[in-house]
């Protein structure tokens, strides 16, 4: 599993969790911090998207919400980075 990543993905103020199982798809699980668990047991979101090598959480339009770069830190590699913007659906 690659590494885990905190962002604010719903706005609510409390940290929800980005990772990837594999270099396909990115899965989200957003807080329930008045639910009998803090996180669900299964994705909040799941999405088909290609994972290169780093990824970086911030909110890029200032909205509240956290959204997601996509990048790879090779030379050879870091042709392009793909910016995941938050619209509130998850």
């Amino acid at each position: 599993m690659l590494p885990t990543l905190d962002g604010d993905f719903n706005g609510d103020g409390y940290a929800d969790a980005l990772y990837a199982r594999d270099r396909r798809q990115l899965s989200f699980l957003l807080q329930k911090p008045n639910a009998g668990g803090i996180f669900p047991s299964s994705p909040s979101g799941t999405y088909d998207v290609t994972v290169p090598r780093l990824i970086q959480i911030g909110d890029l339009t200032g909205d509240g919400k956290s959204d997601v770069v996509l990048f790879d830190r090779r030379a050879s590699g870091n042709q392009k980075f793909t910016v995941l913007l938050n619209a509130g659906r998850l």
